[in-house]
């Protein structure tokens, strides 16, 4: 049976295509697990299964909203959703590509918030942004944090004196 051209998502990169469907797919992955077991567990395993549907489904909405704030260039907005996105989906084969997206944009939003808050004089806050998307539980060996971590520690490409105060002097 054919899609229905009202339900193809033609118009989406294939990205976007995948971490639509990740919900339905998790939820689908673990159903057999729900009449497996004995049948006095199976109202458990039931309000754990729909228990993860609904934190892949938040999960999904808020990735979404990350997006919307990444490409308005509100890196920080996209940050924190990026974060409670990851955040909300456990570390399981069910949900591990949708984790790996979130994971991936997560330190991408960062790289970028960093360098728009060393920009504006936030030397030290850039750092923090940076380490953060470089945590072991993160993304230790991600290139573009690495290379944004490099020329934030570099002193001739990063002035270490650089304040906020100092760059609204200069804006003055």
């Amino acid at each position: 049976m054919p899609i229905p051209e009202s339900l193809r998502l033609k118009h989406f990169p294939a990205r976007a295509r995948l971490l639509a469907l990740a919900p339905l797919t998790s939820f689908l992955l673990t159903a057999p697990v729900v009449h497996a077991g004995d049948p006095g567990r199976a109202g458990t395993a039931e309000k754990e299964l729909s228990r993860r549907g609904e934190r892949a489904s938040q999960a999904h909405k808020l990735l979404l909203d990350g997006d919307e704030a990444y490409h308005a260039g509100k890196w920080q907005q996209a940050v924190d959703a990026y974060g409670k996105a990851h955040d909300l989906l456990p570390d399981a084969p069910a949900t591990a590509e949708l984790r790996t997206a979130a994971t991936e944009r997560l330190v991408l939003a960062s790289v970028e918030n960093a360098k728009n808050l060393s920009r504006l004089g936030d030397v030290a806050g850039a750092k923090q942004a940076i380490g953060r998307a470089l945590a072991p539980d993160m993304a230790p060996n991600h290139p573009a944090a690495l290379a944004e971590e490099a020329k934030l520690n570099d002193p001739i490409r990063t002035n270490p004196a650089l304040t906020k105060e100092h760059r609204a002097d200069v804006e003055e």
